[in-house]
């Protein structure tokens, strides 16, 4: 099997981002934040959302991140 093989078969398994996993990501992202939970946590969590939304062609504005 080729490393293009191996390559093309992963990206049409895990590299599509599809509008149900971009809403699911909103949905996460605008989930509460509890605090015991360290704010690091949070800023960690709406960064890797922002990333996921970029990732899939839907760019996310930071004042709407920051409303979340």
């Amino acid at each position: 099997m080729s490393a293009l093989t191996i390559m093309t078969s992963l990206w049409e398994r895990y590299g599509t981002i599809s509008q149900a996993k971009l809403a699911e990501n909103i949905t996460r992202m605008s989930a509460p934040w509890h605090p015991p939970q360290p704010i690091e946590d949070l800023f960690l969590h709406l960064t890797r959302g922002s990333q996921f939304a970029s990732d899939g062609s839907e760019s996310i504005a930071l004042s709407q991140v920051l409303r979340s």
